[in-house]
């Protein structure tokens, strides 16, 4: 018989087929053997408000795994998540434990949606408020809600606060902007004309908390005040350094003050359009002053002839055109023929004192030229001696 046997044992390993049938039972065995190993894993999620309709599309656009609360989040504009057994501490994310065959923990997809549904009860609350613990969680197959252990924190608190509108105007001294650095383009920010930005919309609404939106009513007030602490938004103009366009234009954002907070902007999509002065250049002139008298008991006479006023003038077309390439006497020519510095003494004064008033740049020629527009200009105040002196 032992002969036999051996003989049997030595036919099997003999044979191709049979050593082929042989290592196929074995590998199927261990492959067996291997799914029915007990083993764990912790899926670390993070805590987020979900649309009931659409949750499933939310962690694949998460790219991440997600823990979601599914509550209408067009009702609510601020979640707070605590866990009411460490303190209150605030939750972000939850880790959830896992204990099931290899196979089962292989399955578990890096976007996993795990979700809770709050009671209806929960949400009619003022504020609403609820908690939830491993008995609450929903799993996308009845394998992964057996294979579901526990969850750390053990409870989580949800405090959800009710959304809000605050409808707002939009004008230019609700604007914090944005321009390019000096040494990018040192003359931009004087070429914005911000009283006459437009805002498409002009009305938007601005949702949020009721405390967060009673913050903003004063900080509006102070704003229309002329308050710059108080400015809402942002408008970034960094990009338009050395352009030669009349108009600059961006989308609006909420300063990062309010970034931080709920609140948004409804629509989202707001574009303001800021007219640009004209690129300016830089002159220095000599012009010639005249004084105006409008008082009862002083005449020009009385005071020493004024001397030509330095002016320090910004010119864009068509002024800057006339000037430009003009030699030194050429210039002074036109200065003589075109401009004047007039000083106008409205009020009376004493005989035989200075006096110490602001000049002011007339063109002679050409009415149509405007300050702000076509020019801008500077000059120190001008002291009247009286002739005695």
């Amino acid at each position: 018989m032992p002969g036999e046997q051996s003989g049997s044992w030595i036919g099997i390993f003999s044979d191709p087929w049979r050593k082929l049938v042989a290592i196929a039972i074995a590998v199927a065995l261990w492959y067996w053997l291997d799914t029915q190993i007990t083993e764990n894993r912790t899926l670390r999620c993070e805590i987020a408000l979900a649309e009931p309709a659409h949750h499933q599309l939310y962690a694949e656009a998460k790219r991440g795994p997600v823990m979601e609360i599914l509550v209408s989040g067009r009702a609510f504009a601020k979640q707070e998540f605590r866990a009411p057994l460490d303190g209150d501490a605030e939750v972000t994310h939850v880790a959830l434990e896992f204990a099931a065959a290899k196979s089962v923990i292989e399955r578990i997809r890096p976007g996993e949606r795990v979700w809770v549904q709050p009671t209806a009860a929960a949400l009619e609350q003022d504020p609403p408020v609820f908690e939830f613990d491993h008995r609450d969680l929903r799993f996308r197959n009845d394998e992964l809600q057996k294979a579901f252990v526990r969850m750390q924190p053990e409870r989580v608190e949800v405090v959800l606060r009710r959304k809000e509108k605050l409808s707002v105007r939009l004008s230019h001294d609700l604007l914090q902007v944005m321009t390019p650095t000096p040494f990018a383009d040192a003359g931009f920010a004087s070429r914005l004309e911000l009283p006459r930005a437009t805002f498409d919309p002009e009305t938007i609404d601005l949702v949020g908390t009721g405390e967060e939106l009673d913050r903003l009513k004063d900080q509006l007030q102070n704003a229309r005040q002329g308050d710059d602490e108080g400015v809402l938004f942002e408008l970034d103009l960094t990009g338009f350094a050395n352009t030669a366009a009349r108009t600059a234009s961006n989308t609006l954002s909420l300063t990062p003050k309010w970034q931080l907070t709920s609140i948004v902007m409804e629509p989202r999509l707001v574009r303001v359009r800021v007219p640009l002065r004209p690129d300016f250049k830089s002159f220095e002139l000599e012009v010639p002053a005249q004084l105006v008298t409008t008082t009862t008991n002083l005449s020009a006479d009385e005071f020493q002839s004024l001397p030509p006023i330095k002016v320090d003038l910004w010119a864009a077309d068509p002024l800057d055109a006339e000037l430009q390439g003009r030699s030194e006497a050429e210039l002074q020519s036109w200065v003589r023929q075109n401009l004047c510095v007039l000083v106008v003494l409205s009020e009376n004064a004493n005989r035989g004192q200075e006096i110490v008033l602001e000049g002011r740049l007339v063109f002679l020629r050409d009415e149509t030229i405007k300050e702000g527009v076509h020019y801008r200009a500077e000059m120190l105040p001008i002291t009247l001696i009286p002739q005695s002196h």
